[in-house]
């Protein structure tokens, strides 16, 4: 396995680790889900070919490792963040996962896998957009700064102060 530490901006330490876990290797998948729950890490982004199968990541049918995966998965609090598309070529697998510690997921923008790209594999890449450094601040979508435009320009900037002064929103000028 591949494991790096990477610090952002703001010194915040992330736990990258890249395992590969080959298919009816039970035993592996064991070993690994007993190393993430005995390091118990908070920022861990966990991401390769686990050949895990289950229905909460959109497979069709469950085996052995899923199961495993699945168990660490509540006992640790990671959340897999996968768009549930197949990762394999010519099939409905989704084995290739990306795993994060349940308080990275408002840090997640965007999990895809880029079925448009031609690559020399069997396996289809799949993309983390996450947001590093600036916790939140680059991650409201387009639509709530749309809502928040179209209520100041309903009920006038006086109205909008005083209607809103009480919630517990971060601080804007108005």
């Amino acid at each position: 396995m591949v494991s790096i530490e990477v610090k952002d901006s703001k010194n915040k330490t992330f736990h990258l680790w890249v395992p590969y876990i080959p298919p009816e290797k039970p035993e592996l998948m064991k070993k690994l889900c007993t190393h993430i729950e005995q390091q118990n890490l908070n920022n861990l982004i966990l991401v390769g070919d686990l050949n895990a199968k289950s229905f909460e990541w959109n497979n069709a049918v469950e085996n052995k490792h899923g199961e495993l995966l699945e168990q660490c998965m509540t006992t640790s609090k990671l959340i897999c963040v996968n768009d549930d598309q197949a990762t394999r070529r010519a099939s409905s697998s989704v084995i290739d996962l990306f795993l994060i510690s349940r308080q990275l997921f408002n840090d997640v923008k965007n999990c895809v896998t880029l079925t448009h790209e031609k690559v020399q594999s069997d396996h289809i890449a799949v993309l983390l957009d996450f947001n590093a450094g600036n916790p939140h601040e680059e991650n409201s979508s387009e639509e709530e700064y749309w809502n928040i435009k179209n209520v100041i320009g309903m009920h006038g900037k006086k109205q909008q102060k005083t209607h809103f002064q009480n919630y517990p929103f971060h601080k804007m000028k108005i």
